[in-house]
């Protein structure tokens, strides 16, 4: 106990000096003082140096490195950090005092990546540690350096710190303005406390206006105030504020766009109880992330004192610190929990916190009982609508097939929102069959949604890759009671410029492939089966420079009415769904080969809700679903005046 308290009065001392602990006769430990910080034009010439911009020659024959492609086109635009979280080394490394590159070396960089053959117009990121420190945090620290004993934004801002943005904004703006740059992305940590801070909010409007791409991740770490304490993060009110306003923001500029929070399991001071109130609050937002970080200690850091010691070196108060393998494995799976391979874990740690009242049927529960006798017994009272019916019809009959949901292109975009959504919302599915041609994006899909998914990496283009599926249909026989056809893409361009493998695989996908997933299906189709077919509102008029798109996208409107009107008498219905632009990967495709025009950027809408939408649509039978006012505007155009007139004014908008 002596000796973990002496190690956390320690860690408080600062060192300006090399520090030598000597074990044993021959044997040093020796620690160097954090580097003195640079100059701007030190900065200038490290990142003005003849960097090769990618990776080592070497690693070609292993096809390179991947993660290229994520910084490839990023601009470091400072190094060091005030916000010193407790459990980030980069204070260490890097130091609390901002060093920032001037405005003309980013320029001239800038300028260099859109030379680059791969360049397509954006840049992705252009920040640090944190994106939005440009200098030092006050006047203070540029004589004194930074205060041993005190933090610049926690507990709270202190009343030294110098919050503005105006030459970041200023940066941002040249960036935009250089030939051949389309947009320029904020990826890297936003300090929302710190936007907060800040008097105004111009460079808040100005993120959401020009610098997200529909989602803006922040790292709030936990919700608990009590683990955020540790963190020496700000308090959640803080958080929230931010997410207020960045939701107000949008709303004032048109655009809908979404907060991703990073989120930390098991740091110092959170017990099981704080792992399920960060469990809720992510069932609460309707989100789980794909990734999460579980504490590990870093050394040097506050938290790693914490984790060793017991102790808050900060006060010296006794911290709750789960180090059990197992406890860290269930806080962990509680941020996860729709991933059925946590089930077992999430159980556990609800029975240890004793909150087995998040395990039910209810909507705010967060995992569903198991076993065979209850489990019965619950989903038959706690199904509604079609599926109850379905129940009761099929008990009757005697029939006891495997009930199931089918969806294509599922690994992006609509078709994998389609698959949380329809897990959400219907819980009589023994399993999602999902096809798509990625199967590492399937393997993905395995985290997001609480039912057996069984994935299938189909190329629906081929008719080999077809029969697989019509094998496995006939081999199982299931009871299909959704069927979504999302797979497609189109290709921007004039049809005498566009590739014409492009051309015939765009026919073959979005129509070819569609009938005949269509057909294959339904004979396994039960009475009030759903079809969700993804059309286009593109479907509704010709569009020069998305010529052959748009006509496959009207077969699939025309084709999916017709099939509606067929199936009336088997209780099946039929949806074709016509969204204007989604903001999802469709168009990082559909823009390699051409611009997207300024009035589809304009309408872009939310996947999230353009599929709910779709779901309630089918739900209630009706054969077209059109998502947003300015979609059901565009249709009821294209029904009323002449097409080439229509043609012609969104020529001159192009």
């Amino acid at each position: 106990m002596q000796k973990a308290f002496i190690f956390s009065t320690a860690i408080r001392i600062p060192f300006p000096e090399t520090l030598v602990e000597p074990y044993g006769e021959n044997l040093y430990v020796v620690q160097n003082p954090p580097s003195k910080p640079l100059s701007q034009e030190e900065m200038d010439g490290v990142y003005g140096l003849p960097y090769m911009r990618n990776y080592h020659p070497s690693y070609e024959e292993s096809k390179g490195v991947p993660a290229i492609r994520e910084i490839k086109f990023s601009l470091i635009s400072n190094r060091g950090c005030f916000g010193a979280c407790s459990f980030c080394a980069l204070t260490f490394h890097q130091g609390r005092i901002i060093q920032a590159r001037s405005h003309g070396s980013l320029l001239e960089e800038a300028r260099l990546l859109t030379e680059e053959p791969d360049f397509k117009g954006y840049i992705h990121d252009v920040g640090g540690p944190t994106a939005d420190f440009r200098f030092p945090a006050c006047e203070k620290q540029l004589t004194k350096g930074a205060c041993p004993n005190k933090q610049c934004l926690f507990p709270e801002p202190c009343k030294n710190l110098k919050a503005d943005h105006s030459d970041y904004i200023a940066l941002l703006r040249k960036l935009r303005a250089v030939p051949k740059v389309k947009k320029v992305f904020i990826r890297s940590g936003i300090r929302f406390d710190y936007v907060l801070a800040d008097s105004g909010r111009t460079f808040l409007r100005e993120l959401c206006q020009y610098h997200v791409s529909g989602q803006l991740k922040v790292a709030p770490e936990h919700v608990a105030d009590k683990v955020l304490n540790r963190m020496g993060k700000p308090k959640n009110s803080v958080y929230r504020q931010f997410v207020r306003e960045y939701k107000e923001m949008n709303g004032r500029l048109g655009k809908e766009q979404y907060l991703v929070p990073y989120l930390m399991s098991s740091h110092p001071g959170s017990s099981m109880k704080e792992a399920v109130e960060l469990a809720e609050y992510l069932r609460d937002l309707g989100y789980m992330p794909e990734q999460v970080q579980d504490f590990y200690p870093t050394p040097s850091t506050i938290s790693t004192c914490m984790y060793y010691t017991g102790y808050d070196c900060r006060t010296m108060e006794q911290v709750y610190v789960p180090v059990n393998p197992h406890e860290k494995a269930m806080q962990r799976a509680l941020i996860q929990y729709r991933n059925p391979k946590n089930y077992e874990l999430v159980a556990e740690a609800l029975k240890i916190a004793g909150r087995t009242d998040l395990i039910g049927y209810d909507k705010k529960c967060l995992i569903r009982p198991r076993g065979k006798a209850q489990g019965a017994s619950e989903r038959k009272s706690g199904r509604k609508g079609t599926q109850e019916n379905d129940t009761k019809h099929s008990q009757k009959e005697g029939v006891n097939h495997m009930k199931i949901a089918v969806v294509t292109g599922a690994s992006s975009g609509m078709g994998r929102e389609m698959i949380v959504q329809l897990w959400e919302h219907f819980n009589g599915f023994d399993e999602m069959w999902i096809i798509a041609r990625r199967k590492e994006r399937l393997d993905e899909l395995e985290k997001m949604v609480g039912v057996t998914l069984r994935k299938l990496p189909l190329d629906l283009t081929k008719d080999r890759d077809r029969r697989i599926l019509e094998r496995t249909l006939e081999m199982e026989k299931p009871e299909v009671k959704f069927l979504v056809n999302s797979a497609g893409f189109g290709k921007i361009g004039r049809v005498d410029a566009l590739n014409l493998c492009d051309e015939t695989d765009m026919v073959r996908l979005n129509c070819e492939a569609l009938c005949a997933v269509t057909r294959m299906v339904l004979p396994y189709m039960s009475r009030n089966g759903r079809v969700i077919q993804f059309a286009s509102s593109a479907a509704f008029l010709p569009q020069p420079g998305f010529a052959i798109y748009a006509a496959t996208k009207a077969f699939v409107l025309s084709y999916s009415r017709a099939l509606n009107q067929e199936l009336k008498s088997r209780n099946i219905y039929v949806t074709a769904v016509c969204p204007g632009p989604v903001k999802t990967e469709f168009f990082d495709i559909a823009e390699t080969t051409g611009e997207i025009p300024l009035y589809k950027q304009l309408v872009m809408a939310n996947p999230k809700r353009v599929v709910a939408k779709a779901i309630r649509d089918s739900v209630a039978g009706r054969d077209i679903s059109v998502y947003g006012l300015t979609m059901k505007a565009f249709r009821l155009l294209c029904k009323a005046l002449p097409h080439r007139w229509l043609l012609a004014v969104m020529e001159k908008c192009g």
